[in-house]
C-alpha cells in the first residue's frame, strides 16, 4: 500500500504520471501514463524526482530518446 503519492503534471496541468512510495518494497516508483512498461524503483524520493526530470519529456511524459 502506498502512503504518499504525488501527481506529476505538465505546464498545461495534465497529469502525466505519479510518484509513489511502495511500503511493501520500501522504495519509490514512477508510474507514467505514456510509458506504462517503465519499471524502476528508487531508494529515495529525490532519486525518483531526478529520474523524472532528467529522463522524461516534461510535456508528454514519454521517455526521452
Amino acid at each position: 500500500m502506498s502512503t504518499k503519492t504525488t501527481n506529476l503534471t505538465n505546464k498545461a496541468g495534465e497529469t502525466l504520471g505519479t510518484l509513489s512510495f511502495d511500503e511493501s518494497a520500501h522504495s519509490w516508483r514512477i508510474a507514467s501514463k505514456a510509458e506504462p512498461n517503465f519499471q524502476s524503483t528508487f531508494s529515495t524520493e529525490q532519486d525518483a524526482f531526478y529520474c523524472w526530470h532528467s529522463r522524461f519529456d516534461p510535456k508528454t511524459g514519454k521517455l526521452r530518446a
